[in-house]
């Protein structure tokens, strides 16, 4: 692949271009310039002297716990590894480890005249007193009252200066000699700076200070080329509001036994080291507290140190570092604490190592915090557009604690984007994020022994442990009670390499590799379209005077004026579809697309783009996002992919102008969707800043820079450019270098300019872009390998085919495909096979060059784990050409399931996505509304999950999976009459629809039941008299059927229903009995029957006995009843 050169504004140009109107804020500094055009595309070196400066107001805090001097007055206190409490009420730091223990005692009274650097020679004694009246000699008896450098310049080389107690306003003092500096008493022995512009002091030769408190500077306070020691001092209440830190360091510097405390540095560190390939920073045993800093407390630039038994708590940083800053450096850390560190904005809670090496050992890490890496972020290589050059740098972690450390985004602990991470005998406990708890990895190599993962958390993946593309080695750790949405312990996709022997995990699914699922759903959905087609053209139009472009931004120092073009046109996009004003954040596409990401391009942040990676960032649903969700800070280079405001599912590609005058397709663009993206070569001495006109009247080999189209002028004159043009006409173009340039921001561009509207990299056949904004069919899910997106065209003669293969990861329903188009004459043939059977084929033709989505025809389910191929075919009378990702420029997912003409490769795949929808959730509810065997009817009503009525689809009723009837769902209600025979049915009611995930639901009906009750209405003997009454289930009488009794299983009789009842008289024998009443039917209703138990009353009787005197055998008796 040729690429072309990536995009790059010239501050030399820029001063040409721009300097009359800057004359009164801001000069341009030409010492910046870029001198290599042949470079980077689009990186526009506008001038970095008005890069925005951020000015954190940072309320001061201080330590009100004074620290004595007096050795009587010392009380041992620690910091331990068990107890972690920061001690402020003195300052004695006692470290314990498990084979170490260290006592340092770190103020002691020295008023003697003993030597603090044996290696010094003290050959004279120095004095300074200010309570004294008038300055002396610098004697003992007469010392001097102020510190200056008219004093200094008397002290001669190796000598001792003492300095009393008592307050001193130090200014700017050069030490040129090799000196030994002691303060009386470190809390009462106090330097302020009371300076505007230098440092207070500028040491460049060998220099012990000691018991010293430096506090009340705006600028450096030391600046050191030479070698110094810090023993025992106090560092409090600075507030260095220059680009500079309390402590400048391009010599050997140790500091031992010190404080920092509630010092601020708005645009640097505290701490500022340089410019050593050994170690030529020694902390050791000092406490930092309460410090503020734009990037890092300690700043390790091109340098070594070492970090011994210190204390980093309650830090903050604006940017990253909450603590230290390694750029193209290397740290030792021992035994060390660092607690309640943040960063506000950016990454590294604690450390940011860039290009470096950290070893870290004993050290204990709790309550941290950034947006990532909690306590650290890794990022290691550099991209110049071409490829990567990765840097050999390794991290390596021993014996340390991380605890309740936690982010907003990514890597509750490390973050480590191409780097080496070996982790070694540790422990997470209760670290959170949103992906990897305590661990996010991205094309890096991470071996990790012997550690424990306890109680770790993720939102989303990883709940220990996330990483993408890296090789992985996972031996003897044990994996506890970790959560996340998927794979508590482990999370990996798309893994390199994945070892993993003898670890504990939290249950048997916690370990998941080479999963891929992407799904977004945006929040703005446009309905408001307009499709109106542009039959007249006016000569001049301007989108300002619509109010259908957003306010004119800064791109500040960075090369990112891609992004800025970009979000531009797309906000006058989204402005004049919908009359919304949406902010969008380049921060977020200028980083997610390059080299620190997930989907990079081979190019560092800040250094360019090709006009590819602004519409990937879009195609692929990676924005775009809101800027109050990523602000944009130049400096920041790592960003998080956040649910995108709105699908872009298309990127109109407006083809190049054939002449000067060719303007009618990119003013139709601009009126039917607003303003449009294009390249352009910008050099400074083809500005007239009079007219706020540009006009390059050279064809250039390439372009440098990218701005957007919002309207034109056919009449503007051509004599209004510093060479007239041709003819009369110009583009209105918005700019990216704030309002202070051009006319509040934008500039007159002839029509005659030679290098707009020529060219956009790999989108073949366009000379620029917009968007259109038709997000009413939306998606949510995106299926794609080409992650870093289109790199290059494969041709082939006639006739060419493309296809990727991709497993379902739910229910779905597969609604569109998608790829880069560069020739509308091509006829394309799509097929779509699931589990290798064909499921539809659909031919037609592209609409638009750029990147079209398009809609299936037929709607096609999926399920979890089906195989899915779509197969993209291309014919034309001459050549087609197909879109490629390469992984030599980009982020691919290598995988064998891309082919291009039948053959795959490693290391490309084709652009061809596949779009789904999930199958929405429905839910049946039924009721029966009349029970008979005539008249059975069922009211069905069907729903989504939130209770909103679905009126499409199709009802089936089942019964033992005999399909009973079957209806169309076209309202919100279903009346359905079934013509079933009487007794009880088992019912499924079933719902399906193209759109919706079937239910179904199941009733109990019981046909033509019956109840049956019957009353006693004369129990007489002989004529015992009963009432029946039968009822069907809706308590109906019924009118058919019969009632049986039987007594003790004698038939009393058959008695026909009339009315449904029956009044049966029965010749029942006097006592209890016990009756069994049936209700039966041949036709309609279901039997039923009831128990009676009557008491028939037996007749009175009256007995009477006439009574006789005399009664002889065999006589007889008249008894009358």
């Amino acid at each position: 692949m040729n690429k072309k050169i990536l995009l790059t504004l010239l501050v030399i140009i820029m001063f040409f271009s721009i300097s009359s109107v800057y004359a009164v804020d801001n000069s341009i500094d030409s010492s910046n310039t870029y001198s290599n055009l042949n470079t980077l595309k689009h990186t526009d070196t506008y001038q970095s002297s008005l890069i925005d400066n951020i000015n954190e107001n940072i309320s001061s805090k201080t330590v009100e716990k004074e620290i004595s001097v007096e050795t009587k007055e010392k009380t041992e206190k620690s910091i331990t590894k068990s107890d972690n409490k920061l001690n402020t009420n003195n300052y004695v730091v006692n470290k314990k480890s498990s084979d170490t223990q260290t006592k340092v005692d770190v103020i002691s009274k020295d008023t003697s005249t003993k030597k603090v650097n044996k290696t010094l020679k003290t050959t004279d004694n120095y004095y300074f007193n200010a309570s004294v009246t008038n300055d002396g000699d610098g004697s003992k008896d007469n010392p001097w009252k102020t510190i200056n450098q008219l004093n200094f310049n008397k002290i001669t080389n190796g000598s001792t200066v003492y300095i009393s107690n008592g307050n001193y306003n130090v200014d700017n003092i050069d030490v040129n000699i090799d000196v030994n500096i002691i303060g009386e008493n470190t809390n009462k022995t106090i330097i302020k700076g009371y300076n505007t512009y230098d440092e207070v002091f500028n040491f460049n030769k060998h220099t012990t200070i000691t018991n010293i408190t430096f506090t009340n500077s705006s600028t450096k306070v030391i600046y050191n080329t030479g070698t110094l020691e810090l023993n025992n001092c106090i560092f409090k209440n600075n507030n260095i509001t220059s680009y500079d830190a309390c402590i400048k360091n391009n010599g050997k510097l140790t500091v031992n036994n010190c404080l920092f405390n509630n010092v601020s540095s708005q645009k640097s560190s505290v701490i500022y080291n340089s410019a050593s390939n050994s170690i030529n920073l020694y902390l050791k045993n000092s406490i930092f507290t309460n410090n503020n800093a734009y990037k890092g407390i300690v700043l390790l630039y091109g340098s070594c140190a070492q970090l011994y038994n210190t204390t980093f708590n309650n830090n903050k940083a604006t940017i990253m570092a909450g603590c230290i800053y390694l750029e193209k450096s290397s740290m030792n850390v021992n035994l060390s604490t660092f607690i309640n560190n943040s960063v506000l904005k950016g990454t590294g809670g604690v450390f940011y190592v860039y290009d470096s090496d950290l070893f870290v050992n004993n050290s204990i890490f709790s309550n941290n915090y950034a947006l990532f890496g909690g306590v650290a972020t890794f990022l290691n290589g550099s991209g110049d557009g071409e490829e990567i050059t990765e840097s050999k740098h390794n991290s390596t972690i021993i014996n340390s604690s991380f605890t309740n450390n936690k982010v907003l985004y990514d890597g509750g602990v490390f973050f480590d984007v191409y780097s080496n991470l070996d982790i070694r005998s540790s422990n997470f406990t209760n670290n959170s994020a949103r992906n990897g708890g305590s661990i996010y990895g991205d094309y890096s190599k991470i071996n990790i022994n012997n550690t424990i993962f306890k109680n770790n958390t993720a939102t989303y993946f990883g709940g220990s442990i996330y990483t993408n593309q890296i090789d992985i080695a996972l031996n003897n750790n044990n994996f506890i009670n970790n959560k996340a949405t998927k794979a508590e312990d482990v999370y990996s996709q798309y893994s390199r390499s994945f070892t993993s022997k003898n670890n504990t995990q939290t249950n048997t699914n916690s370990i998941i590799t080479n999963q891929i699922t992407t799904t977004k759903k945006p929040q703005v959905i446009i309905t408001n379209l307009n499709n109106t087609p542009i039959t007249t053209i006016p000569s001049s139009y301007d989108l300002r005077k619509l109010n259908q472009v957003t306010s004119v931004k800064s791109q500040s120092g960075g090369g990112n004026c891609w992004s800025f073009a970009t979000m531009g046109a797309l906000e006058s996009c989204i402005l004049k579809a919908t009359g919304i004003s949406y902010d969008l954040s380049e921060n977020n596409m200028k980083n997610i697309m390059a080299l620190f990401s997930q989907s990079a391009w081979c190019i560092s942040p800040n250094l360019g783009g090709y006009d590819e990676m602004p519409i990937t960032y879009l195609i692929n649903w990676y924005g775009p996002t809101d800027e109050n969700n990523d602000p944009y800070i130049p400096e920041i280079i790592v960003s998080p992919q956040i649910n995108n405001l709105i699908q872009i599912n298309n990127v109109y590609g407006i083809p190049s102008r054939t002449n000067y005058t060719d303007n009618n397709e990119y003013k139709k663009a601009i009126m039917k969707y607003g303003a449009v993206y294009t390249d352009i070569y910008w050099l400074g001495s083809n500005v007239d800043n009079t007219h706020n006109s540009y006009y390059c009247h050279e064809k250039p080999e390439y372009t440098n820079h990218a701005v957007c189209i919002v309207g034109w002028d056919d009449n503007y004159n051509k004599n209004n450019f510093i060479t007239p043009a041709p003819g009369n006409g110009a583009f209105i173009i918005k700019n990216s270098w704030g309002t202070s340039s051009g006319e509040n921001g934008y500039y007159y561009v002839s029509y005659y300019d030679e290098s707009i509207l020529n060219t956009c990299d790999d989108i073949y056949g366009a000379g620029g872009f917009t968007f259109i904004i038709n997000n009413t069919e939306t998606y949510d899910k995106i299926y794609q390998y080409d992650v870093g997106g289109i790199s290059n065209w494969l041709e082939s003669n006639k006739y060419g085919n493309y296809s990727n293969e991709y497993i379902s990861s739910g229910n779905e329903l597969i609604k569109a495909f998608g790829t880069y188009v560069s020739d509308l004459t091509n006829n394309y043939t799509v097929s779509i096979y699931v589990n290798n059977v064909l499921k539809h084929t659909q031919k037609g033709l592209f609409t638009h060059l750029g990147y079209e989505t398009v809609q299936v025809t037929k709607s096609i389910n999926v399920k979890t784990n089906d195989k899915i191929k779509v197969v993209l075919e291309l014919v034309s009378s001459s050549t087609v050409q197909i879109p490629i990702s390469e992984s030599k420029y980009t982020r691919i997912v290598s995988t064998t399931n891309s082919y291009v003409n039948g053959k795959t490769n490693s290391d490309s795949v084709a652009c061809l996505k596949l779009y789904t929808s999930e199958i929405n959730k429905s839910e049946v509810d039924a009721v029966v509304t009349k029970s008979n065997l005539t008249n059975t009817q069922l009211l069905i009503n069907i729903h989504d999950t939130n209770g909103n009525s679905i009126n499409t689809g199709t009802i089936t009723i089942k019964e033992n999976n005999t399909i009973l009837k079957t209806v169309q769902v076209t309202s919100n209600q279903t009346y359905v009459d079934l013509g079933i025979k009487k007794g009880i049915h088992l019912i499924t009611v079933c719902y399906n629809a193209s759109n919706y995930a079937p239910s179904n639901t199941t009733l109990l009906l019981n046909i033509g039941a019956t109840t049956i009750n019957s009353d006693v209405l004369n129990s007489d003997l002989k004529n015992t008299t009963i009432k029946v009454v039968v009822r069907d289930s809706n308590n109906n009488l019924v009118n058919s059927g019969r009632v049986v009794i039987y007594n003790n299983n004698n038939l009393l009789t058959n008695t026909t229903l009339i009315n449904g009842q029956a009044i049966i008289v029965l010749n029942l024998n006097a006592g209890t009995q016990t009756l069994n009443i049936l209700y039966l039917d041949d036709n309609l209703y279901q039997s039923s029957n009831i128990t009676q138990t009557i008491t028939v009353k037996a007749i009175d009787t009256k007995m009477s006995v006439v009574a006789y005197s005399k009664l002889t055998t065999n006589s007889t008796i008249e008894v009358t009843v």
